[in-house]
């Protein structure tokens, strides 16, 4: 079926698009539980790992290293998300192309699925039929 520009087919597109933005939002908080793994075993396991015969215990500092970067996989991986379904949400209600295009290069990065998902929202989002429904006052 042929590409009709102004059609329902619009309309769908974007429907499954915000479908699918909802669906790597929450794939993306999962990326939390890794982030939380990484600052329990700097806070908890790093501290207390005692030193054997012939080998000492790791250096309390290595524990503060693994907890940094699990936060910081945890507060990456919740933003991703809480921006990716802010972006479902806008392409549900046709509100903030430009935000939409700014989280679908973003989504590029992420190899391979928030590689569709973004080139996907790029073709969609520049139709000018489309781009007339989010110019549309409400």
């Amino acid at each position: 079926m042929p590409y009709l520009p102004g059609s329902s087919q619009d309309d769908e597109h974007l429907k499954l698009l915000a479908i699918f933005h909802y669906v790597v939002g929450a794939l993306s908080f999962l990326g939390t539980v890794v982030g939380v793994f990484y600052m329990f075993a700097g806070f908890f396991v790093f501290q207390h790992i005692p030193a054997t015969p012939g080998h000492s215990a790791p250096p309390p500092e290595m524990g503060w290293i693994f907890a940094f970067i699990g936060g910081v996989i945890a507060l990456v991986c919740a933003a991703i998300g809480v921006c990716l379904i802010i972006a479902g949400r806008s392409l549900t209600a046709r509100r903030n192309r430009t935000f939409c295009l700014v989280i679908a290069g973003i989504n590029c990065l992420h190899f391979p699925l928030g590689t569709l998902l973004g080139v996907f929202t790029f073709i969609v989002l520049i139709r000018p039929s489309v781009a007339a429904q989010f110019d549309r006052p409400l």
